[in-house]
């Protein structure tokens, strides 16, 4: 009976860790949301004659710029890699810690995603995309790295693969969204604004999961940290695992404040190759 009982605890704990994964992923449908909605809205009349103010945007070939939408493709790509840079990324990552930059993000994605909605210039609208990159930037760093602090280590791996399940079904709903609003009057700006509902679930519901343990006992404050892994491993793994994490913690400072010289040294070098490779050749294909 004991053992059913354990069995069941466990199964409860796996599925707790399993929705927190997949909560804080919302993270990822946001940016698969603003990824797959940007096409269809350049190509919409009606934001041709609000937005680009288009004399002839009622005509069947009618077409904003082809430098001025790259500006607008652009625009997103720009704060992505300002807010994902190492210097910027890492003061919210290690003092506000996970949860709370998640929070940030998702709020910051609320106003870029409001920019966009009510602008009636192309000048707004390019600040709105702007802001929109510098949330995904912080969020494509954030959601993973939570994921698997939260995640046990023989989870870790399938748990945080539900970030890039969740930029592909966000680019599916963005299809579907656009599919059924953008030819509409003022369906391209509805398009946008459904894109606050997930935005606002995940600020508000960010704020009732737990804080990431390794976050805890970087802060030194293992006793939050304890009970964070209690309640995520049961009380017979918590104490080991968080054990294991100051241990790491502790050798890891050892070493001191990492350098930008080691990327380009030894095997630390050739992981980060390939981790180039392996994002280049995604673009390249198309994603």
């Amino acid at each position: 009976r004991k053992e059913k009982e354990r069995s069941r605890a466990d199964t409860v704990r796996t599925l707790r860790v399993a929705f927190i994964a997949l909560f804080s992923a919302q993270g990822a449908f946001l940016f698969g949301l603003d990824i797959g909605y940007i096409g269809p809205i350049l190509d919409c009349d009606q934001f041709k004659r609000d937005v680009a103010h288009l004399n002839n945007w009622q005509e069947p070939d009618s077409k904003i710029n082809g430098a001025v939408s790259g500006v607008i493709v652009a625009m997103f790509s720009v704060g992505c890699i300002i807010s994902s840079f190492p210097l910027i990324s890492s003061y919210f990552l290690d003092t506000w810690g996970r949860r709370s930059t998640i929070m940030l993000a998702g709020t910051v994605f609320l106003v870029g995603c409001v920019l966009q909605s009510f602008t009636l210039s192309m000048s707004l609208f390019l600040v709105g995309r702007f802001v929109t990159g510098l949330s995904i930037g912080l969020l494509s760093l954030v959601v993973t790295l939570y994921q698997s602090e939260i995640a046990p280590p023989e989870l870790r791996g399938a748990l945080t693969t539900l970030y890039q399940c969740m930029i592909t079904f966000g680019i599916l709903v963005a299809a579907v969204l656009d599919l059924a609003l953008v030819h509409r009057e003022n369906g391209w700006r509805a398009a946008i604004l459904v894109q606050l509902i997930p935005g606002v679930l995940l600020v508000v519901g960010m704020y009732f999961l737990p804080n990431s343990p390794r976050w805890l006992a970087q802060q030194n404050r293992k006793e939050e940290a304890l009970e964070v892994l209690v309640g995520l491993r049961g009380e017979e793994r918590a104490s080991t695992e968080l054990d294991e994490i100051v241990a790491d913690l502790a050798e890891t400072a050892k070493f001191g404040e990492p350098t930008w010289s080691e990327m380009f040294q030894g095997r630390i070098s050739q992981l980060v190759t390939i981790g180039v490779a392996l994002q280049m050749l995604q673009q390249l294909v198309g994603m």
